[in-house]
């Protein structure tokens, strides 16, 4: 039921590291009454994971070859790259250079204005 879930959701906070509301004491008292805080698909969901990780690689990719490495690097500088474009796109049309006229500009600032008057 309810509590139970309660428990469980509780325990699971714990696991995370959250601010939970079971001590130690009630973790044992649940425990020697045979309390299962993880049901059985929470339990082999957990058994697959920890078998899944212990075949990845470490965070810092050291079982990467050096040509994995580069490729990855060289992905992520591209997307870098994108972004910096696309903000840098906004913001010139935002002020009324490259791309966007006057017009589009106050278009743009008077429809900004509309919602932010919506939401005040």
């Amino acid at each position: 039921g309810t509590w139970v879930d309660y428990q469980r959701y509780q325990y699971k906070k714990l696991l995370a590291g959250e601010p939970n509301h079971l001590t130690i004491e009630r973790i044992k008292e649940l425990d020697s009454v045979g309390f299962e805080f993880l049901t059985d698909q929470e339990r082999r969901r957990l058994t697959v994971v920890a078998a899944s990780s212990a075949a990845a690689p470490d965070c810092d990719g050291s079982s990467r070859s050096k040509k994995e490495k580069q490729s990855l690097d060289a992905k992520e500088d591209n997307q870098n790259a994108s972004k910096k474009r696309q903000r840098k796109q906004r913001q010139s049309v935002f002020m009324g250079r490259g791309g966007g006229s006057e017009r589009k500009r106050r278009r743009l600032v008077s429809a900004c204005d509309r919602i932010v008057s919506a939401y005040v």
